[in-house]
Order: C-alpha cells, then sequence, then structure tokens
C-alpha cells in the first residue's frame, strides 16, 4: 500500500489511532492534505501587521498535523506559534518559508498519493440516507472530527442520482471544517 511510503508522516501510529482502518485514515489524510494547503494559502506570507491572525493558522496546522502524527509539520508550527505569541517577528520571519515549503511539499506527496490509487465506482442510490445525515449533523454539533469522517465515508460509499450535489457540497464542507455551515445547510433541508 503506498500510504506507508509517506514521508513527514509517522503512518503507522496513525492507521493504529483508526484501529488500522485504511478507509478512514485515507479520508482523514484527504482531510487533512485541503485544509493545510488552505491555511498554508492564508498566511503564505508573512504579514507583521497580521500576526494574530498568523499565530490562529499556525495554531490550527500544529493541531491538524499532530492528530495525524504529521511530527516536523506539528512541532514547526508550534514553534512558529510562539515565537508570534511573543511577538518574535525575527524567529518568524527567519523560519516562516522554510515551514510554508515543507507545507506545500507535504500536501504534494499526499496528493500524488491520492492520484495512485484507482477510483472505484460506486453503488448508486438516489440520495444519502436521512439516518446518516442526522449522524452527520451530530458529529459536526460536537465537532467531533472523527465521527464526521466516519459519516462522510459512509456517505461516500454511494454515488447519488437525486441529491443536487448535496454529498459533494457536504465532502468540500467537511474538508474546510465548515461544521457549522453543514448544519445549518441539512437543518434547512429537512
Amino acid at each position: 500500500m503506498p500510504i506507508k511510503k509517506l514521508e513527514g508522516i509517522d503512518t503507522e501510529k496513525g492507521l493504529a489511532q483508526y484501529n488500522g482502518d485504511e478507509t478512514v485514515y485515507f479520508n482523514m489524510l484527504r482531510t487533512y492534505m485541503l485544509s493545510l494547503r488552505a491555511m498554508a494559502n492564508a498566511i503564505e506570507t508573512f504579514n507583521e501587521n497580521e500576526i494574530e491572525g498568523y499565530r490562529v493558522k499556525v495554531h490550527g496546522i500544529r493541531g491538524a498535523s499532530g492528530h495525524i502524527f504529521a511530527t516536523q509539520i506539528s512541532e514547526s508550527a508550534a514553534a512558529l506559534e510562539n515565537a508570534a505569541m511573543e511577538g518574535d517577528t525575527a524567529f518568524i520571519k527567519q523560519n516562516h518559508a522554510p515551514f510554508i515549503n515543507s507545507a506545500y511539499a507535504l500536501v504534494q506527496s499526499i496528493e500524488e498519493i491520492f492520484a495512485s490509487i484507482p477510483q472505484i465506482a460506486k453503488p448508486e442510490k438516489d440520495k444519502p440516507d436521512s439516518a446518516l445525515l442526522e449522524k452527520l449533523i451530530d458529529a459536526c454539533n460536537g465537532f467531533k472530527m472523527e465521527d464526521v469522517e466516519n459519516a462522510m465515508v459512509e456517505i461516500e460509499k454511494f454515488s447519488y442520482t437525486n441529491d443536487g450535489g448535496l454529498a459533494a457540497i457536504l465532502r468540500e464542507n467537511v474538508d474546510m471544517v465548515n461544521y457549522r455551515e453543514i448544519v445549518e445547510l441539512l437543518e434547512k433541508g429537512e
């Protein structure tokens, strides 16, 4: 399996965290990849006048990276977060570019793994099961990332013929950790 060769992430620990369930772990990596790219894009250039926003973004990168055992990225983000809290702009200026480059390199490595996985045709359904959507709402309301991803794995086992693009919209919002938007969308649709 190509996932075991992912440099920058301790995939053995990551898989163990999800009881060896490769489907869930792949989906967590996918979510991480998309959120890391979005957060790195948001802070691609360091602006001293927006140091608090910078601190918040590197804090998010630190947490997400630690969750999937991307230790180097997590540790670098923690150092930058501490520097931002202390107002140490010299440290940030010196270490920001290598950090961003490492983040983008990791995103690219994960993208390459996903590109190498053959796509399998899914069975069709009319629309996502309402019980699964309720499960997703509950997970989003509790900000339970793993439960959100588990619900999406179940939803994405099928392709839908009459959901108006709902499954794709849900995936996009899950990837961007827009849990409130998911709840509002699903509650409005009921």
